[in-house]
């Protein structure tokens, strides 16, 4: 008897093992689901655990919460279990991340002022935590710099901006009513203004200031 006790416990323990085995791959699966549907796009090239797989149930079924990746790095994923559609618990799981990206990389200093255009190279680039903020290449084009930037920067956001669609004391066109139907008269804009700033225009008909939106290069429209 003693020997078949064993012999019992042996073989539940072998399928505890092999349960153990398909619990981490059902929760590794919904990891890079999780990966997939909150990156898509976003330059996460690989990842992998860095902490056992937790025991769960497999009775249980097993969701994770949307993790969008900012940067390479050490990230927690949530895990959601649920049993007869109740949530259980939720665990958080930790992976190493790398994310890579095509950054816009200046080739020679560039002084405030000046257009990127021409002036940087589309590099990828694994992105860390002090450059996970940088300007896709495709958006620097056209772009303006608003400080001065080093050769061999990562052109980061708010490094540079649209050039002003409108300035301020110069002729503009002001757009008034519907697309199908419009009112077009000359105006003076009060202020520098880039395409979706509101700004404050004088037009030759009023000289009260009216409040109206950049729409393009000396165009804009008031409510």
């Amino acid at each position: 008897m003693k020997a078949l006790e064993t012999l019992i416990l042996i073989m539940v323990n072998a399928l505890l093992l092999q349960a153990s085995s398909l619990n981490s791959d059902v929760v590794k699966q919904t990891i890079e689901h999780a990966f997939s549907y909150s990156n898509s796009g976003n330059g996460v090239t690989s990842w992998k655990l860095i902490e056992p797989v937790p025991q769960l149930p497999l009775s249980d079924s097993v969701t994770a919460l949307p993790t969008i990746i900012h940067h390479s790095g050490i990230h927690t994923v949530w895990l959601q279990t649920w049993r007869k559609g109740l949530r259980c618990k939720t665990v958080g799981v930790k992976v190493d991340v790398v994310k890579q990206a095509k950054v816009a990389v200046v080739k020679k200093p560039i002084k405030s002022g000046e257009p990127l255009s021409g002036a940087f190279d589309t590099i990828l680039r694994e992105i860390g935590v002090l450059n996970d903020r940088a300007i896709k290449p495709e958006d620097a084009n056209g772009m303006v710099a608003v400080r001065d930037i080093n050769a061999g920067e990562v052109v980061q956001v708010g490094w540079a901006k649209q050039p002003y669609a409108v300035r301020r004391n110069s002729p503009v066109t002001v757009l008034s009513g519907a697309d199908n139907v419009s009112v077009q008269v000359d105006g003076i804009a009060s202020m520098d203004g880039r395409v979706g700033d509101r700004v404050a225009v004088k037009t030759s008909v009023s000289k009260q200031s009216l409040w109206g939106r950049v729409e393009g290069p000396g165009v804009v429209r008031v409510q």
